[in-house]
């Protein structure tokens, strides 16, 4: 069995990809692919050379707000899965830099190329705090997995304007994000390389 877990940032992807290494005895890999593993990409254009066995797992947020703001946090703090209590300033975000990284977010799940996989399995970040069997649910399963994550404790207290961001959030409900998908996808390209997009499993 192999599995690719995609997820465009702050969705739980990596809790889902260590969980999931656990439920199967799977190796977890980055920048290889091996046998009886499980992979955590940011790179929505990540596929296989043949997908035969291919499990493609899909992290979703559904407050996507919070998925963003918890993304421009990271930058600053560097601090995911666990967070220590050391102090950083309050700090604005611009409305162009989280309008960009709300696009990026978006036009991630349109980029997928999800066909041909032997199973596709989507998962909520919210519903995987809630129950500690939900995501071996999804598999048929009835296993109880360890939340082995903290939820970041530093939204309210580093956004500074907060406030004016869920505002500006929500009057972009109304934009259609179709017509950056071919722009994201350069950007995606250009970040990753495109020789990365289609990996074969080695016999190692």
């Amino acid at each position: 069995m192999n599995i690719v877990v995609f997820g465009p940032g702050r969705t739980g992807s990596i809790l889902i990809t260590k969980q999931l290494a656990t439920l199967f005895n799977l190796q977890e890999v980055i920048n290889d692919i091996l046998p009886n593993c499980v992979i955590h990409t940011h790179n929505p254009l990540f596929s296989p050379t043949d997908k035969t066995g291919w499990i493609a797992v899909v992290s979703s947020r559904n407050n996507v707000f919070l998925a963003v703001c918890s993304k421009l946090i990271l930058e600053k703090t560097n601090e995911f899965m666990h967070y220590t209590d050391v102090e950083i300033e309050p700090f604005i975000v611009g409305k162009d830099r989280f309008r960009f990284e709300y696009i990026l977010h978006m036009c991630f799940y349109s980029l997928l190329e999800l066909s041909g996989y032997s199973k596709v399995v989507y998962v909520e970040f919210e519903k995987l705090f809630e129950s500690n069997t939900y995501l071996s649910k999804l598999f048929g399963l009835r296993t109880e997995l360890e939340i082995s994550t903290e939820k970041s404790p530093h939204l309210i207290t580093l956004i500074s304007n907060l406030n004016e961001l869920l505002s500006y959030w929500q009057e972009l409900q109304n934009e259609d994000l179709t017509k950056y998908v071919g722009s994201v996808k350069k950007h995606i390209l250009d970040q990753f390389g495109s020789s990365n997009n289609y990996l074969t499993i080695q016999n190692k």
